[in-house]
C-alpha cells in the first residue's frame, strides 16, 4: 500500500516532533512541580493502590506483597510496579523524583503513537491538531506526580493501536507479533484487559480477511497463521504471571481491585449524591471480608487464595444483583458511564477534566458522522477493544481516569476533522 501517493508530508519533521514533545514535558512539569504541590499536597500520594510499596518490598527482597510479610498479591498487576522498581533503584533517595520525571516525559512521548495514528487518519494537519489536544489532555497532565499506572498504561494503548493498525492494514509477520507483545504488556498494567485478550487475534484477523477480500487460499492461511502469531506473542507476555497465579491459588483476578464489580455502582451513587467514594469502598470491603470469614472460616486473610477467593465472591454477589434489579443496574451502569467522563477526587481536576473532555466526546461523535465511512478498516476492531475495555472499567469504578485510552484515541479521531482537502483526497487514494 502506497500511504503517501499525493507526495503529501503527512508527518511533521524531526525538530517540530521534538518541539511538541519538549512543550509537552513542559507543561506536565510546570503542573506537577509547581500546581499541584498548592491544590493537593506533595508528589507520592497514590490513594489505596499501594503501587510505590509493592515496589519498595519487592526491592526489599520481601516478595511481590502489599505490605511487609503480607502474602504474596495477585490484586495488582505486576508492569507497573516493577517499572517504579527500576526507578527507584536508579534514583536512590531520590526516586520518588526519578519516578514523577520519568512519568511526565512517558507522558510527553506518548504524543509520538497518538500523532502517527492521526497522520494515518488525516495527514500533516490532523498529526498537530492531535499533538495540540494531546499537550493539554488532564489525564496526561495530572497523574505523571503520582503512583498511578495512567502514563505507562496510555502509552501502551496507543502504541498497541498503532502496531495493530499497521498490521491489519499491511500485514507482516514482524507487525502481527509486535501487536500481540503490547497488546500482552498493555493488559499487564490494567486487569479489565485481561479478559479481552484472544480479541487482539480474533478482531484483527477478521479485519484483516476483509481487507484481503480477494486473497486467494494461500492468502488466506497466511492471514490467520499471523493471527495466531499475535496471540501467542500475547500469550508469551502473559504466561509468567499467569503461571504464578496458577502456582499460589489456581485463579486470576481480572477485576482491577476485589470489590470493584461489587460496588461500582453504590460508589457512582454515592458520587452523584456528593458522598464520599473511599468512604464506600473500605465500607463494602470490609463487609465483604466478614462475609468471606463466615463462608470460609477455615481460610485465613494471609493466604494468597484470600484474594482469589473474595474475587470470585464478589463476581457472584455482583451477578446476584445484577438478577435481582436489571433494568435499575442497567440505568445505573449507564449513569456510571457518565460520571466516568468527569469524575475525580478532586473538585478542580474534575473541573478540567469536564471542560476538555465533554466537548472531546461531542467533536467525537461529529467525526463519526462525517468522517467515520472513511477511516481506516483496521481501526475499527481496535475501537471495539477499546470500547470494551470502557465498558468493564465504568462497571468497576466511575473514574475518568479509567476513560484515559477512551479520550486519548478520540484525540486522533477528532483531529480528523481538522485535515485538508488534499491531504483527505490523499488518505482516499491510498
Amino acid at each position: 500500500m502506497d500511504l503517501n501517493p499525493a507526495g503529501i508530508r503527512r508527518v511533521p519533521r524531526a525538530a517540530e516532533w521534538c518541539g511538541w514533545i519538549a512543550a509537552a514535558f513542559a507543561v506536565r512539569l510546570l503542573y506537577g512541580w509547581i500546581v499541584q504541590p498548592y491544590l493537593e499536597g506533595p508528589f507520592g500520594w497514590s490513594g489505596d493502590d499501594g503501587y510505590d510499596e509493592i515496589a519498595r518490598l519487592w526491592l526489599d527482597g520481601q516478595g511481590y506483597v502489599r505490605w511487609p510479610g503480607g502474602p504474596p498479591t495477585l490484586e495488582r498487576l505486576p508492569l507497573y510496579p516493577l517499572f517504579l522498581a527500576g526507578l527507584f533503584r536508579l534514583g536512590g533517595g531520590a526516586g520518588g523524583m526519578l519516578a514523577a520525571g520519568t512519568q511526565a516525559l512517558l507522558s510527553s512521548a506518548t504524543l509520538l503513537p497518538l500523532g502517527a495514528l492521526a497522520s494515518r487518519l488525516g495527514g500533516l494537519g490532523s498529526c498537530r491538531m492531535a499533538l495540540l489536544l494531546a499537550t493539554l489532555h488532564p489525564v496526561g497532565i495530572l497523574y505523571n506526580f503520582r503512583y498511578m499506572t495512567e502514563p505507562l498504561h496510555s502509552f501502551l494503548v496507543l502504541v498497541c493501536l498503532w502496531w495493530m493498525l499497521r498490521w491489519i492494514e499491511e500485514g507482516g509477520w514482524l507487525r502481527a507479533a509486535l501487536a500481540g507483545v503490547t497488546f500482552g504488556a498493555l493488559a499487564l498494567t490494567r486487569s479489565a484487559l485481561l479478559p479481552l485478550a484472544p480479541w487482539i487475534a480474533v478482531a484483527a484477523v477478521l479485519a484483516r480477511h476483509r481487507a484481503l477480500a480477494g486473497a486467494g487460499r494461500a492468502g488466506r492461511r497466511s492471514i490467520l497463521a499471523q493471527g495466531a502469531l499475535a496471540l501467542a506473542a500475547c500469550a508469551v507476555v502473559l504466561l509468567p504471571w499467569v503461571a504464578r497465579a496458577h502456582h499460589l491459588g489456581g485463579g486470576l483476578i481480572s477485576s482491577g481491585s476485589a470489590a470493584a464489580w461489587y460496588h461500582g455502582l453504590d460508589v457512582s451513587r454515592a458520587a452523584w449524591n456528593g458522598g464520599s467514594m473511599g468512604e464506600v469502598d473500605r465500607a463494602s470491603d470490609q463487609a465483604l471480608d466478614a462475609v468471606l470469614r463466615i463462608a470460609m472460616p477455615d481460610l485465613n486473610p494471609a493466604d494468597p487464595r484470600w484474594e482469589i477467593e473474595r474475587d470470585a465472591l464478589t463476581r457472584r454477589l455482583a451477578l446476584g444483583r445484577f438478577l435481582a434489579e436489571p433494568w435499575l443496574r442497567l440505568a445505573e451502569l449507564g449513569r456510571n458511564l457518565t460520571l466516568s467522563w468527569y469524575l475525580t477526587y478532586t473538585p478542580h481536576a474534575s473541573a478540567l477534566a469536564a471542560l476538555f473532555q465533554v466537548p472531546l466526546i461531542i467533536a467525537v461523535a461529529v467525526a463519526l458522522r462525517r468522517r467515520g465511512r472513511k477511516w481506516p478498516p483496521g481501526l475499527w476492531p481496535a475501537l471495539a477493544l477499546l470500547a470494551g475495555q470502557v465498558l468493564l472499567q465504568a462497571a468497576a469504578y466511575p473514574h475518568f481516569r479509567f476513560m484515559a485510552p477512551a479520550t486519548w484515541v478520540a484525540m486522533a479521531l477528532v483531529s480528523d476533522l481538522s485535515a485538508r482537502g488534499p491531504e483527505r483526497r490523499a488518505r482516499t487514494v491510498a
